[in-house]
């Protein structure tokens, strides 16, 4: 069974550990230390602030991660909804649950503080992982160049 645990200050290493192995698997596969070390600062940073929000995905050991800023906050694009941020499972974990369940449990704290919804910028290749679970592909584009897909509560 999959627990979801929250991120905290104590969690450094697991953190940096599994988002340099979600740096890692870009597009291109690159090996991108320096620009992935400054990334897990700065994130890691949020967390520990409370600027950002995050839950491991535990099984008999971290698989996964999912990230969320409130609505208020400055990584937020649209006016009123939450954004996922950021979802990862380990390829050998993936289409096992894992992933929904990070994302329904996202859904789940959002939602106790975000009246309108939730938004990602999901890539193309992911598009259809947010679809089934509810979100809407809409015309805006975001900061990123990836298309916002919302999910109304």
């Amino acid at each position: 069974m999959t627990e979801y645990i929250k991120i905290t200050p104590d969690d450094s290493k697991l953190f940096f550990k599994l988002m340099a192995e979600n740096c890692r698997e870009g597009e291109d596969g690159a090996n991108c230390s320096k620009e992935t070390d400054e990334l897990c600062e700065y994130v890691f940073g949020k967390l520990t602030l409370g600027e950002i929000e995050g839950r491991f995905a535990v099984l008999d050991e971290a698989v996964g991660f999912v990230l969320w800023a409130a609505e208020d906050s400055i990584f937020c694009e649209l006016k009123g909804f939450a954004t996922i941020l950021e979802l990862w499972v380990k390829k050998e974990h993936r289409l096992k649950g894992v992933g929904t369940g990070l994302a329904e449990c996202a859904e789940r704290e959002i939602e106790k503080t975000c009246g309108a919804g939730v938004y990602v910028c999901a890539a193309s290749s992911a598009e259809g992982f947010w679809k089934r679970h509810g979100y809407r592909k809409t015309e805006r584009t975001a900061m990123n160049g990836l298309k916002i897909c919302v999910k109304s509560f």
